[in-house]
């Protein structure tokens, strides 16, 4: 990652992690007692950038038309070419989404529009449901068999072109940078070629790469369209993200809402002025981007931060429950995201009974949210049960413990909610 000028010149002092930056820089966040956890869903932004969001939301309110027709366009682009340089992509080839989601859904309607009637998309076992949602709605969509425990990316490959060789209807495939459900760093560069040699079009889901994936180079993958949300580990507020477009497909991509500026000439003019909603999330790039670099001392910082506290913290749990983590090589481990199996006395075949009777593993999570105020996420894994935990600048090592020693008191009767 490019060193900053805030990194180098030693004329700032970097916050600590952990509870001090909780506390000094997520008020809002210390004052609700949720211990955050769950970074990888939706993200936290501080202060500072919420501050400045709500600025801009007041400037809208305040004078609708001024602030549409006159600055709105031009703040979208000058937030989009901050983002651009961080990334090393021309702005001209990017564009800003509230979410991967709507931009994936935007790209399949518009690839298949173009290819001959019954192409495929096809997707993994770990495909985001959303996503492997989007590409069952625009048509049929295979999906190659990934089974753990992986040996290597190769295991991934393999999977992939073995479908391939079934369905010669493929035209699009869909890969997750890191999978939501696994926390897996997938070898997208080396999906992509593979697809590419095959004639068929990729897109790469990022939406938790950007920020977690270090010395990120977007257009070296070689994908047709690379996703990223930028609210999970860039600390902007609720909903932002990237969509970048390889040249060869910028002239014929058009947001799915009809409006103003749908024929303009200028890639991210054409979704930025899509009727009247508050986009002021996208305006305060520039902040967050600020904020990384005066109080965190830079990506690199939070970067070593984050995946020591991963390696630590799983490392942690799984000793102390008598457990392990997710059967990944390490090199395929996503940097801030781990999943680890829960305690025997908390798995399925130990309460099989009330397993079937309930919904067990929602109702576990929503008495850990609502009951215990911790967020994070409990996830079903080839009928074992894991937490997944996310590393972020505002937990340490104590709330791990937290974790640890909260869950091995639970016993299912905890789980009966009314």
């Amino acid at each position: 990652m490019d060193k900053t000028e805030a990194e180098t010149s030693g004329q700032l002092q970097a916050a600590e992690f952990g509870r001090p930056m909780l506390e000094q820089h997520f008020p809002h966040v210390a004052r609700r007692g949720v211990l955050m956890l769950n970074n990888g869903s939706f993200g936290v932004a501080p202060k500072s950038v919420l501050d400045c969001k709500l600025r801009l939301t007041e400037e809208f309110e305040s004078f609708a038309d001024e602030f549409v027709r006159l600055r709105q366009v031009d703040l979208n682009y000058s937030s989009l070419e901050a983002i651009a340089s961080r990334l090393r992509v021309r702005p001209q080839q990017c564009t800003l989404l509230e979410n991967v989601t709507i931009g994936v859904s935007n790209i399949l309607r518009r690839l298949l529009a173009l290819e001959p009637p019954g192409s495929q998309v096809l997707v993994n076992s770990w495909t985001y449901i959303a996503v492997r949602m989007a590409a069952t709605e625009a048509g049929e969509a295979p999906e190659a068999k990934l089974q753990l425990p992986l040996k290597s990316g190769e295991d991934v490959l393999r999977a992939v072109e073995q479908e391939l060789d079934r369905r010669p209807k493929v035209r699009i495939a869909v890969f997750d940078h890191i999978t939501s459900t696994t926390a897996c760093l997938m070898p997208v560069k080396e999906l992509t070629a593979l697809c590419r040699s095959r004639g068929i079009k990729v897109i790469i889901d990022g939406a938790h790469a950007i920020g977690q994936v270090p010395n990120l180079d977007i257009e070296d993958i070689g994908a047709d369209f690379y996703l990223g949300n930028l609210n999970k580990w860039h600390f902007l507020p609720k909903s932002v993200a990237l969509m970048w477009i390889s040249e060869a497909h910028v002239s014929t991509m058009k947001p799915d809402i009809v409006s103003w500026l749908l024929h303009d000439e200028v890639l991210p003019h054409r979704y930025s002025y899509l009727g009247t909603r508050d986009t002021s999330s996208f305006y305060v790039i520039p902040e967050a981007l600020k904020f990384v670099d005066e109080i965190c001392g830079g990506l690199d910082r939070v970067y070593e931060y984050c995946r020591s506290l991963a390696d630590e913290a799983s490392s942690y749990l799984a000793g102390f429950w008598g457990t392990d983590l997710l059967p990944l090589p390490a090199e395929m481990q996503a940097p801030f995201m781990r999943l680890i199996r829960l305690p025997q006395h908390l798995q399925r075949p130990a309460i099989k009974k009330f397993a079937e009777e309930t919904r067990f593993e929602s109702n576990m999570w929503k008495f850990v949210a609502y009951k215990l105020k911790m967020d994070l996420l409990i996830l079903n894994i080839e009928d074992s049960l894991f937490i997944r935990i996310a590393a972020s600048i505002v937990v340490d090592m104590n709330d791990i413990r937290l974790v640890g020693d909260t869950m091995m008191r639970l016993k299912e009767t905890d789980f009966v909610l009314d």
